[in-house]
């Protein structure tokens, strides 16, 4: 399975992958990163990962009371990706972003992908 290799040939930093915006009254683009935050555990599946943040979560604006479940599962070709957040803040979690492993580049050679340029 192309997905299954692309999983397990990723280090662990690669799926440690989350934004979460909590917009503050004089900072409107308060955003947590998830790479920036300590990863409290995860489990193994047959068929994928559970990763859990644990928080509170710290960014240059403060601390938090915040928690992540990210659950990344193999689905044939394909690899799909859901998330919870916990938010024990007052401040409405405006926008979660996640399936941002590996950045933009991918996990392997583009070529003979429908993304690749022509030549």
């Amino acid at each position: 399975m192309i997905a299954s290799a692309a999983m397990s040939s990723l280090p662990t930093r690669d799926w440690r992958q989350f934004r979460l915006l909590l917009p503050l009254e004089n900072l409107e683009c308060n955003y947590i990163i998830g790479s920036e935050q300590r990863l409290a555990s995860f489990e193994r599946t047959e068929t994928g990962l559970t990763l859990h943040w644990k928080g509170p979560f710290r960014n240059e604006a403060g601390r938090f009371d915040l928690d992540v479940t990210l659950w990344i599962e193999l689905v044939d070709d394909s690899v799909q990706f859901r998330c919870r957040v916990v938010n024990r803040t007052r401040i409405s979690c405006f926008r979660s972003l996640v399936a941002q492993c590996c950045g933009m580049t991918g996990t392997a050679e583009r070529s003979g992908t429908a993304g690749q340029p022509r030549q």
